[in-house]
């Protein structure tokens, strides 16, 4: 994948220059992946094994782009910078106080498969109720586990099954 000369078109693009830094170069690898599967499924003959394999390894490439996306994407919407945060926040009431660095959600499953969120955690001033993680009642996750797009697939799936 070392030949993959995809960077420098990509960089030309002018919406590029919006996305957040860093996406292109993670996206960068599995991208170059998909060229080379094409490249080398034109090149090979023709069978049924052959486009069985081409479209299962297709899907497996474009699942890790968008995981990887997703991971980077969300984990962008909260800043590193502490600072740029309120050091403390009420909800419903309760005073919460930011806790100084960033911990890992490593559990978080998405329509693409799982990611690492990295997200603050903000402490109750009292000890009656628990800590929370603003990122992950923004970004709508569900029991701090899966993502709303997920949960929403798994709930039209289950409606459809029988008990």
């Amino acid at each position: 994948m070392k030949d993959c000369n995809l960077l420098a078109p990509l960089l030309a693009i002018p919406a590029i220059s919006l996305l957040p830094p860093g996406l292109v170069s993670c996206l960068f690898e599995p991208v170059c992946a998909i060229v080379q599967l094409i490249c080398q499924f034109r090149a090979a003959r023709l069978t049924p094994t052959a486009a069985f394999e081409f479209e299962r390894k297709l899907a497996e490439l474009l699942r890790e782009v968008g995981r990887r996306a997703v991971e980077r994407v969300y984990n962008d919407c909260e800043p590193t910078d502490r600072n740029l945060l309120p050091v403390s926040m009420q909800l419903e009431g309760v005073w919460y106080r930011r806790n100084d660095r960033k911990t890992a959600n490593r559990n978080v499953a998405t329509l693409f498969g799982k990611i690492t969120l990295m997200r603050y955690l903000y402490r109750p001033a009292e000890e009656l109720v628990p800590g929370i993680f603003p990122l992950e009642m923004q970004l709508g996750l569900v029991a701090a586990r899966a993502t709303a797009a997920l949960a929403g697939r798994l709930g039209l799936y289950v409606a459809q099954c029988t008990q």
